[in-house]
């Protein structure tokens, strides 16, 4: 495929080092891979209410998963939440992006 994502499924998987190197082995050469998750925090509500495995991920941890991958051209966004008042805080998001290298 050109391109494939994920979008909040990381935290929700038993291994997600492994999803992201399956993310990065369907592409074609040249293809690219973007996950969004959530980035790390406390919010221990978020296990037993909405079955997250993973209290989000620190940046740095995915952009080394993708390039273990074999993924180059690594790039890592964060877009903050807006917070409610009332509203339980949710986390920020993280975009991290990477293409596969093509043959030399």
């Amino acid at each position: 495929v050109d391109g494939v994502g994920s979008l909040l499924a990381l935290h929700h998987a038993a291994r997600p080092q492994a999803v992201v190197a399956e993310l990065a082995r369907v592409v074609r050469p040249g293809g690219a891979v973007v996950v969004s998750d959530l980035v790390q925090h406390d919010e221990e509500w978020m296990r037993g209410e909405l079955a997250h495995a993973w209290l989000g991920f620190p940046a740095e941890r995915l952009a080394q998963w993708f390039a273990e991958a074999g993924l180059e051209e690594i790039g890592v966004a964060r877009a903050r939440r807006r917070r409610v008042a009332g509203a339980r805080p949710m986390p920020d998001l993280l975009r991290v992006r990477g293409r596969r290298p093509r043959p030399a």
